[in-house]
């Protein structure tokens, strides 16, 4: 029986955990809205991190999968508050930080 949707996490070391995302977006405040009740930016996809960002993102628990801890930090989790952007309530989210967005804006 297989039961999709279930992930199992840890802190074990793995080849699979140092491979960085490949970032293709840049950050601009249209598309990266602003929480109402945090201090960081709704990315509603892991696919649409902006490369250049430095500040904190909430991105979906599904991001965990594909997490390099030399690439990000992870920050915490947007609780106990639900995350909001003008007042639509947004699904539960791992706030982010990018360790490096100056690379990014260097190639740019």
């Amino acid at each position: 029986m297989q039961v999709p949707a279930i992930c199992a996490f840890t802190n074990m070391d793995h080849k699979r955990r140092h491979e960085p995302l490949v970032l293709r977006k840049k950050f601009d405040r249209v598309s990266y809205p602003k929480y109402d009740n945090y201090n960081a930016v709704e990315v509603s996809r892991t696919a649409s991190i902006p490369a250049d960002y430095s500040g904190l993102m909430g991105v979906p628990i599904s991001y965990m999968i594909k997490h390099c801890p030399e690439q990000f930090t992870l920050e915490g989790l947007a609780n106990p508050d639900v995350p909001t952007v003008d007042g639509e309530r947004k699904y539960r989210r791992i706030l982010i930080r990018n360790r490096n967005p100056e690379a990014a804006r260097k190639t740019a």
